[in-house]
């Protein structure tokens, strides 16, 4: 079960291509803007997002984490957002 997103969806994303990607990242969106106590900085967020990935999908973010990580890009949820 996804934390927070209980009654939203029940699967973890994995990036396939045809992925219910856009269901998932607003049903995210609006829970973050609903809680934001539980996410008050980016790197928060972030991570979160993270524990709802799998597979393709999480070895995505461990390469973004990682430029971060090395300096190239900063931590950042718009930069994570449009990357």
């Amino acid at each position: 079960m996804i934390i927070g997103l209980e009654n939203s969806c029940n699967t973890l994303f994995e990036g396939k291509p045809g992925g219910d990607f856009d269901t998932l990242w607003v049903n995210m969106q609006v829970y973050v803007d609903d809680q934001p106590a539980k996410f008050p900085k980016d790197e928060r967020t972030i991570n979160w997002i993270c524990s709802l990935m799998d597979k393709y999908a999480a070895a995505w973010h461990i390469q973004w984490n990682n430029g971060t990580l090395n300096g190239t890009h900063p931590i950042s949820l718009t930069g994570y957002t449009i990357a």
